[in-house]
């Protein structure tokens, strides 16, 4: 049985209409799970340098976010932070930190482009009251901001580095409070 071309790429037009919105966009458009790596460190004279691994995890978008906010989503960032800090006498001291952000991605120029802006706000916890010579963290909860822009590459785009600054800080639950302000350098990869 021959079908005609133009029936073909009408039924073709048709299905791509009426296809969901993850089928319809680009593949690096649809949210995947990415694991990622990421270093860091502080903006004071006396460096802390941070390490992480840490998990993507896609949500799908909220019912009352009107669709033509523009290519945004979400997602949470779960991650294992490793912050080696220098010690008043020398040295350094290792503290680990475990975090969750929930994170709005913002695709800049479309839900086509491969650059992204990523806005995040969470909380942390540390195993001990992280303490440089400057600063002593009075609490060993920390709420959490970070500020990503981002690029998506390889096939697919299965694969993103992002420049991000982070805040860390008690939210003044209890003094003091000084926070710290961090640099770091990403690398994700969609599993």
């Amino acid at each position: 049985m021959h079908v005609p071309a133009r029936v073909t790429a009408i039924a073709s037009l048709a299905l791509g209409c009426c296809a969901p919105p993850a089928l319809a966009q680009p593949p690096y458009a649809r949210p995947a799970y990415r694991l990622y790596g990421d270093i860091g460190t502080t903006l004071e004279a006396e460096k802390t340098r941070v390490g992480s691994i840490g998990l993507l995890v896609p949500v799908r978008g909220p019912d009352w976010l009107p669709r033509n906010a523009g290519p945004m989503s979400l997602h949470w960032d779960l991650s294992v932070n490793v912050w080696q800090a220098p010690r008043a006498q020398g040295g350094h001291r290792n503290f680990t930190q475990l975090a969750g952000l929930a994170v709005w991605r913002h695709a800049i120029g479309g839900s086509a482009s491969r650059w992204f802006l990523d806005l995040g706000l969470g909380a942390s916890v540390f195993d001990d009251l992280y303490e440089t010579p400057r600063h002593r963290f009075s609490t060993a909860f920390q709420f959490t901001q970070a500020l990503g822009l981002g690029y998506r590459f390889g096939r697919g785009a299965a694969y993103e580095v992002s420049l991000r600054a982070q805040h860390v800080s008690n939210g003044r639950i209890k003094k003091p409070n000084p926070g710290e302000d961090l640099v770091r350098l990403r690398f994700a990869a969609e599993f």
